[in-house]
C-alpha cells in the first residue's frame, strides 16, 4: 500500500471550505479545549515547516541559475550547500505525508526514495539528458518519471562520484528540476494555508474531518508514521533488518540521501520535527495535552527518548552514515533500537493517553 493512500477527504469547491463550521451548542469541555489547542499547535508548526521549505526551494532555484550563469567553483560549492539546506528543510516537513503534499503525487515527485533507489534515479536522469529536447523546462520535468524529479535527481547531478561541476546540459536539467520543486512547494504551502489548516482546526461534520478527535487522530498518526519510516526504511533497510526484526546483510546503498552522505542529517531533521511537534515552546504541544490529562510520566518519557535520540545522532554525525557500518555496526544498531523503543512508547502509552486510535496498518508498507 502507498504511503499516501487513504486520505479522509477530497478537495471540493472552495466555496465550501470557508463555511462557518458551527460547533455544537453545548460548551466544550476543558479536555476538548486542550485538544483543539494541541491540534492548532501541530498545524502551526507545519505551516512554518512548509513556509521554510518554500523559501529554501526558491533560493535553491536562484542559486542554480546563478551557478549555471557563472560556472565558478565557489558557485558549485554554494549550490551543493543550498541543496543540503533545502533537503533538510524537507526533512522537517516530511512527517505530514498526506494532505496537500499528496495531491498530484507531489510527495513522490519531491522525493522518490525509497520507491526508487539511487540506481533507478541515475538511469532516469541519464536517460533524460539524452532524450529530452534541447530546451528542458519545468513542464517537461513535471511530466517525467518521479525518480527524475525532486531531490534525488538533483542529488545525483551534484554529488555523484567524480563530479566537481555541471555541464551546460546538466545545468539546464538541474534548473528545470529546481524550478519544478519551487512550484510544488509553493503550491503545497498555499493549499495547506488556504484549505487544510481550516479543515483541521475547524472540523465540520459531513465535510472533511467530522470532529476535533478525528483531526487529532489524523495528525498523531502522521507523527507515528514518520517514526516507523525512520525505523524501517531509513535505518532498518540499510542495516539489513526486516519488519519482523530479522537481520540480513547491510545495504548502505538503501539509505536515504546515500550519494550526498546526508542520511543521518535527514534523520536528525525528522527527529527535530517530532521534538518540535511534541513540545512546542510557543504553543500547546502534545506534551502539554498529556500533562493536562494527568499523563506527566508519559510526557516525560517521550521527551527523554527524543532527547536521547538527538544525542545519539549528534555523536554519529561525523561517521558518514553506514559507510563504516561494518566497523561501527553497534552504534547504528543502538540507534535503530532507540527509535524502536520510542515507537513502542508512542503506540502503547501516548496514543491511549490522549485517546487516539492507530488508523494505519504499519505492517503492510504504509
Amino acid at each position: 500500500m502507498s504511503f499516501f493512500s487513504g486520505f479522509p477527504f477530497a478537495l471540493v469547491g472552495f466555496s465550501l471550505l470557508f463555511c462557518a463550521c458551527e460547533e455544537p451548542n453545548s460548551e466544550p469541555t476543558q479536555q476538548e479545549i486542550d485538544q483543539r489547542k494541541m491540534i492548532a499547535s501541530m498545524v502551526e508548526r507545519q505551516s512554518a515547516n512548509y513556509a521554510e521549505l518554500q523559501t529554501e526551494s526558491a533560493t535553491l532555484h536562484m542559486v542554480s541559475e546563478a551557478y549555471c550563469e557563472s560556472k565558478t567553483d565557489a558557485g558549485y560549492i554554494d549550490l551543493k550547500a543550498q541543496w543540503v539546506t533545502t533537503f533538510l528543510r524537507w526533512g522537517k516537513a516530511q512527517w505530514l505525508f498526506q494532505g496537500p503534499v499528496d495531491e498530484d503525487d507531489q510527495f513522490q515527485r519531491i522525493e522518490a526514495w525509497p520507491t526508487a533507489d539511487s540506481d533507478r534515479v541515475m538511469q532516469s536522469v541519464e536517460q533524460i539528458l539524452v532524450i529530452a529536447p534541447p530546451d528542458i523546462d519545468e513542464t517537461y520535468i513535471a511530466n517525467s518519471p518521479t525518480q527524475a524529479q525532486g531531490f534525488p535527481a538533483m542529488e545525483y547531478l551534484l554529488f555523484a562520484a567524480g563530479k566537481d561541476a555541471l555541464s551546460a546540459r546538466q545545468c539546464d536539467l538541474f534548473s528545470a528540476i529546481s524550478s519544478n520543486l519551487k512550484s510544488m512547494t509553493t503550491r503545497i504551502h498555499s493549499d495547506w494555508s488556504d484549505v487544510y489548516v481550516n479543515l483541521l482546526i475547524n472540523p465540520n461534520p459531513g465535510f472533511g474531518f467530522s470532529s476535533s478527535n478525528e483531526s487529532m487522530n489524523f495528525l498523531v498518526n502522521q507523527f507515528l508514521n514518520l517514526l516507523v519510516v525512520v525505523k524501517d526504511k531509513k535505518l532498518g533497510a540499510p542495516l539489513g533488518f526486516d519488519k519482523d526484526g530479522g537481520r540480513g546483510n547491510n545495504a548502505p546503498q538503501a539509505s536515504e540521501a546515500w550519494i550526498s552522505k546526508q542520511s543521518l542529517s535527514a534523520i536528525a531533521a525528522n527527529i527535530q520535527a517530532l521534538q518540535e511537534l511534541f513540545k512546542n515552546e510557543e504553543m500547546f504541544g502534545i506534551d502539554d495535552y498529556l500533562v493536562s490529562l494527568d499523563k506527566v510520566a508519559v510526557s516525560d518519557e517521550i521527551q527523554e527518548k527524543l532527547s536521547a535520540l538527538s544525542t545519539q545522532l549528534d555523536e554519529l554525525q561525523d561517521m558518514g552514515f553506514l559507510l563504516d557500518v561494518d566497523i561501527k555496526n553497534d552504534a547504528f544498531v543502538s540507534l535503530y533500537e532507540s527509535v524502536q523503543q520510542l515507537e513502542i512508547v508512542v503506540k502503547g502509552k501516548m496514543f491511549p493517553g490522549i485517546g487516539a486510535t492507530i488508523t494505519f496498518n504499519f505492517n503492510d508498507g504504509d
